[in-house]
């Protein structure tokens, strides 16, 4: 498993990571320092999470769709 990603911003200013070219947001955060991000197209289930900014779990290999990344993705 890859574990390089770039934080990055949603076109809506949400927090965001660049994973193997493609976009996730947040979608909660613990007391504990985990996050939760989730692929930003609505129909797919592809998650992952990070733990002090490093990815401890991807829940599934694959993509439902190809990655379609906006010119507006603010690389932070």
């Amino acid at each position: 498993m890859t574990t390089n990603f770039t934080f990055s911003t949603t076109q809506k200013g949400e927090k965001a990571i660049l994973y193997n070219n493609y976009l996730y947001r947040m979608k909660r955060e613990s007391q504990k320092g985990i996050s939760l991000y989730v692929c930003t197209n609505k129909s797919c289930t592809r998650s992952v999470t990070l733990q002090n900014d490093t990815i401890i779990k991807c829940n599934g290999i694959t993509h439902d769709h190809d990655p379609k990344l906006s010119d507006n993705v603010q690389v932070v």
